[in-house]
């Protein structure tokens, strides 16, 4: 993929498979400190990080956390914010979650004074209450025709 791309130098991909498989691409003029943590089903990668440990931090907390994927996601977050996260510091945070049974869940937060905080915030509304249960009757992609009564 990267290979046909004139500006690879400067460019990060990772991707993970349905299997759980990961592949990684960093540039070698990304811009310190940047790389990749892979382990099974997960990968985390990151560019002007303040040090390596927080990829670390990244993957021991999403590895660390319990629930579902978008909880276990915003717990990493937190982990690398706490091990010193982005190095120009932070005031944007954002979530995106697909799946083919459930809906999208698309969360951003931008200027904001502790964006993680307000992105969990964000995501307790966003999988809580009456919205959680309209997103139950939201179209999917294994089921692009779902729509029942909705009931508060």
């Amino acid at each position: 993929v990267v290979d046909a791309d004139a500006g690879r130098a400067e460019r990060q991909l990772s991707a993970l498979d349905p299997a759980g498989g990961t592949v990684a691409f960093t540039g070698d003029n990304s811009i310190p400190t940047a790389g990749v943590r892979a382990a099974n089903h997960v990968i985390v990668a990151g560019n002007l990080l303040s040090s390596e440990r927080v990829l670390d931090a990244c993957l021991g907390g999403f590895e660390a956390a319990d629930g579902a994927l978008d909880a276990r996601l915003i717990a990493a977050l937190g982990a690398a914010a706490r091990a010193g996260g982005d190095s120009r510091g932070l005031l944007s945070a954002a979530l995106l979650v697909v799946g083919l049974d459930r809906p999208p869940l698309s969360l951003r937060v931008d200027y904001a004074k502790a964006p993680l905080d307000a992105l969990a915030e964000l995501h307790s509304r966003a999988t809580g209450g009456d919205y959680a249960r309209w997103t139950r009757h939201v179209p999917t992609l294994q089921d692009p025709e779902r729509a029942t009564p909705f009931t508060s």
